[in-house]
């Protein structure tokens, strides 16, 4: 509450016929007031939700997600490097071109059309497949041209020792 101070003294001196008011100090007690500020902050915290992480479903196949239990006829690799991706469909290694990251989906549509003019396109599936070089933005990007696309298999993998040999010579 606040409290007005009175006991100050009065001043005799006259200025111009008129006497001199007296000053009258006053003092706040915040006390409440502060009261009610942590009230306020600790509502507020309590109320409050926190960011709730999103994530990615990916469904794995049950056993694992290796290379010999999925269907070759209809299979496109993608390797991603730093720089560039690498495109090529089943095992044909000779096949294998350097994409840029921002012409993959075009490569993407051009393949699933392809194979969906075959009469594979339920068969169609994409690996994935992350270099130690290639950073975690442009996979979880590639993974998003996925679900874009209506690519619904594709998969995560490691790289394997020929496909790294394609990418020195590259």
């Amino acid at each position: 509450m606040a409290n007005i101070d009175t006991s100050s003294q009065e001043s005799s001196k006259k200025r111009r016929g008129f006497k001199k008011q007296k000053k009258a100090s006053t003092n706040i007690d915040m006390t409440p007031m502060v009261d009610l500020g942590f009230l306020l902050i600790t509502f507020f915290i309590f109320t409050a939700t926190l960011s709730q992480q999103t994530a990615m479903e990916i469904n794995l196949p049950e056993g694992g997600g290796n290379s010999e239990t999925t269907e070759e006829t209809a299979t496109l690799k993608i390797i991603l490097s730093d720089k560039n991706t690498f495109v090529y469909e089943n095992e044909n290694y000779f096949g294998i071109k350097p994409v840029l990251y921002k012409d993959v989906r075009k490569t993407l549509i051009e393949k699933k059309e392809k194979y969906e003019a075959k009469g594979l396109g339920s068969q169609f599936n994409v690996m994935i497949k992350p270099t130690a070089k290639s950073n975690y933005k442009n996979t979880v990007d590639l993974m998003d041209e996925m679900v874009i696309n209506g690519v619904k298999k594709y998969s995560l993998e490691e790289v394997d020792a020929a496909e790294m040999a394609l990418l020195a010579k590259k």
